[in-house]
């Protein structure tokens, strides 16, 4: 019987290159599912020293739900100072890879300045990505899409016409990075 190991190989040598960065090495899927799963245990637990370590790990390799926790970690000050300037970095990371939730509040902080410059066009371009997701099922989803689609509308209120259609094109361009 031949033994398979998989491995989950989250950044390639190019996306390194590309940053400037060393690619990480891989990770094996066993290892990465037990460093999710005791990140989530440590901060269910309150212990959010382990709970970063954990989820830095992963986060440095691609995780793009480490990432938005990490962000959380940062916004609430869970564990580690309360800077929202690093919130919004791995709030944007996690949300140029396509998380909603990393999406929603990015383009919040754009909309009221925290961490970032107010910039009422990038908090469109994000919050509109959420707004506009298909109809979902789910009555939390519903909820989660009315909210981004209010703050946007609010945000809305504070733009130019010229400044909406460049937010709409900035979203309507919009990719997920790799």
């Amino acid at each position: 019987m031949v033994a398979v190991i998989a491995t989950l190989i989250i950044a390639t040598p190019e996306i390194a290159q590309q940053s400037g960065n060393a690619a990480p090495a891989p990770i094996k899927l066993e290892d990465y599912v037990s460093s999710t799963a005791s990140g989530d245990a440590a901060y269910s637990k309150g212990d959010y020293a382990t709970a970063l370590r954990l989820y830095r790990q992963l986060a440095d390799r691609g995780n793009v739900s480490a990432q938005y926790v990490i962000g959380t970690m940062y916004f609430d000050g869970r564990g580690v100072p309360q800077v929202y300037a690093t919130a919004a970095l791995w709030f944007r990371k996690a949300a140029e890879r396509g998380s909603t939730a990393a999406q929603m509040d990015l383009g919040s902080m754009y909309a009221d300045g925290r961490g970032v410059p107010q910039d009422y066009v990038l908090a469109y371009k994000w919050l509109n990505l959420v707004a506009t997701l298909p109809h979902l099922s789910s009555e939390a989803d519903k909820k989660f899409v009315n909210s981004a689609s209010y703050k946007r509308a609010a945000v809305t209120e504070k733009m130019t016409p010229a400044q909406i259609a460049n937010a709409q094109k900035l979203a309507r361009e919009w990719k997920p990075a790799p």
